[in-house]
């Protein structure tokens, strides 16, 4: 009986065996590359970890079985690095992504309003939102009493509150202001600049003051628009002055050398039917707590 009728086989000399596996290193390559295709792009990178995690488990599962002798190990190399690549700008763009939307998130959240030409945004919240946007407190003309536990004594705050009228010279800690004109209009003509004249929006008049300050201390002392508002007691409804648009317009802040004196137009674009209003200067102190304020009426 030969080798052969005993159903046995007997490998030549020289024979070469045959490269088992290398369909699943290549199977590995193929799902690494195409993670790695998917991670580069924001959002569809989430999709991306299937073919990645297929990728690095066959990768593994090839290179084990090349090393037992059952196929080459360069694809299955190769798709593990390619893979590995891919799974690091994947979550790359995951956190990128989070940092994105919390960013976003956060700025919603703060409640900033933007509006068109730079303008400061109209509010009607309540005393809150305003103390939160710009620092200034609405209070009551009358005082606010605190308990003082640790000194057992009452504390009376007191913000003062003037009614001042057109041409009236208001004495404030640093400064005296005179409004000298209070006018209401559908627009604003600078005539010594054409980029000056604009309009008021659908539905809104401006409010136009022209102002004289001068600075009573011997320092400079900033000032500006950042102070001044219309406010609507009735409403608790609120606006800011405008961002100057010319020369002639207040800017938002600027400073005033000792002694010196200056005369700029405030405006105001509020909505047209707005009523008890008054164009109000808050006073504040070098930590932004208001002092006084100093209201106008319009109406």
């Amino acid at each position: 009986m030969t080798e052969q009728q005993a159903g046995w086989y007997v490998e030549q000399p020289g024979q070469p065996k045959p490269k088992k596996g290398k369909a699943l290193g290549i199977i590995a390559l193929v799902l690494g590359v195409i993670g790695l295709a998917l991670s580069w792009i924001p959002f569809v990178n989430y999709a991306a970890f299937v073919p990645i995690f297929a990728g690095i488990v066959l990768g593994i599962i090839a290179l084990v079985r090349a090393k037992g002798g059952r196929g080459p190990k360069v694809f299955s190399i190769i798709a593990i690095i390619v893979s590995t690549v891919a799974l690091l700008i994947a979550v790359m763009w995951v956190f990128l992504i989070a940092a994105i939307v919390t960013e976003v998130n956060d700025h919603l959240g703060s409640g900033t309003i933007t509006q068109e030409n730079g303008d400061k945004p109209f509010y009607t919240g309540t005393e809150e939102d305003e103390e939160n946007t710009k620092g200034v407190a609405e209070e009551e003309s009358s005082a606010t009493e605190e308990q003082q536990e640790t000194t057992g004594e009452e504390k009376q705050e007191t913000i003062e509150v003037v009614i001042a009228e057109l041409n009236q010279e208001c004495a404030t800690k640093w400064f005296t202001f005179t409004v000298n004109s209070l006018t209401t209009a559908s627009s604003y003509d600078n005539t010594t600049s054409a980029e000056g004249s604009f309009s008021a929006r659908d539905g809104n008049i401006l409010v136009i003051a022209n102002i004289t300050i001068t600075n009573t201390t011997n320092t400079p002392q900033p000032f500006g628009t950042f102070d001044w508002f219309v406010h609507d007691d009735a409403s608790s409804s609120y606006v800011w002055a405008m961002d100057p648009r010319s020369v002639k317009m207040m800017p938002e802040e600027f400073t005033l050398a000792a002694g010196e004196t200056a005369n700029y137009d405030v405006v105001v674009e509020i909505a047209g039917n707005l009523r008890n209003a008054h164009l109000t200067y808050v006073e504040q102190d070098n930590n932004g707590e208001a002092l006084a304020e100093y209201k106008i009426p319009i109406y």
